[in-house]
């Protein structure tokens, strides 16, 4: 092996090593700040209620994998919290919470009773989406 090549991959292996250590600082930063934080303005815990916050902390937490706020996320959906309500924007976030361990309700049968066969199909490619966005670490 020369010398050059042994450098080429001596330098991938630090990046490779530096990119993973990179996502595990951003799922333990998504549980420790991201998620607390968006409980703080949701539900306005020592500052002022602010939907609009609390729905971008959450997002940024559930892009990081985070489950429960995957889940919150479809939730701020479902109800307009925030953003404007979106049943199928609703259905496609919680059927990736769900999928990645946030504890199943009822709230997504619920939501599919009233949505058109071409609303659940959107929230397929939706959640197909929502699935590539988010990483889970």
């Amino acid at each position: 092996m020369t010398p050059r090549i042994l450098a080429c991959l001596l330098v991938a292996l630090a990046a490779a090593t530096t990119a993973r250590a990179d996502l595990e600082a951003g799922a333990a930063t998504a549980l420790r700040e991201w998620q607390p934080l968006a409980e703080m303005y949701a539900k306005g815990l020592g500052i002022p209620r602010d939907d609009i916050e609390a729905l971008h902390w959450y997002r940024r937490a559930a892009e990081r994998g985070h489950a429960a706020s995957q889940y919150n996320v479809g939730l701020f959906y479902a109800v307009g919290r925030g953003v404007a309500p979106s049943e199928v924007q609703a259905a496609a976030w919680i059927t990736v919470a769900e999928e990645n361990g946030a504890e199943q309700t009822d709230l997504l049968p619920a939501l599919s009773k009233h949505m058109s066969a071409e609303q659940l199909k959107e929230a397929a490619r939706l959640a197909d989406i929502v699935r590539r966005q988010c990483r889970v670490d």
